[in-house]
């Protein structure tokens, strides 16, 4: 399974760097967050049962994005 996961999270983990370039806001950050990567993975989360190291790598990706201190 996690080889039609890591498609998909090295796509959103590209979109994320190019929003992290942008000077954000938090609360943008989080509309961005939730409308590039978190909608898509819910919806495949719904269909398909992600496995741990896949849930971990979402939740890297989260941090990632708000940068140091912001979670």
């Amino acid at each position: 399974m996690d080889q039609l996961v890591t498609p998909l999270l090295l796509t959103h983990q590209k979109k994320l760097l190019y929003w992290s370039t942008k000077k954000l806001s938090f609360t943008t950050r989080i509309l961005v967050e939730n409308q590039v990567l978190l909608s898509t993975i819910w919806y495949i989360a719904s269909i398909w049962v992600f496995s741990r190291s896949s849930m971990l790598r979402v939740q890297q990706l989260v941090q990632t994005f708000y940068g140091p201190g912001m979670m």
